[in-house]
């Protein structure tokens, strides 16, 4: 977990975003080291132009499964933030 930290810096915009949703835990329920995040970004690279399997609902949904599965593993009980650039 440190690597990340220190690797990922999120834009200034985004970190103030965070900061004030994490201070609203009533509708987050984000408190700081008790929730996981998953993303999964379906219309982004060259090989899901080259690969028509990679938009088929159920392929894009078994994948944002398997996302949210594994953040469920990482804090099991705990919230989880799921985003993505689809929204089937």
């Amino acid at each position: 977990h440190d690597v990340f930290r220190i690797m990922f810096r999120p834009s200034p915009s985004l970190e103030a975003a965070m900061q004030e949703k994490m201070k609203d835990t009533t509708s987050s329920m984000m408190i700081p080291g008790h929730y996981s995040v998953a993303h999964y970004r379906a219309e982004y690279g060259r090989e899901v132009a080259r690969h028509p399997k990679l938009r088929e609902p159920s392929f894009i949904q078994g994948i944002a499964l398997n996302s949210l599965r594994c953040a469920m593993a990482l804090q099991p009980g705990d919230p989880i933030y799921f985003a993505s650039d689809n929204n089937i």
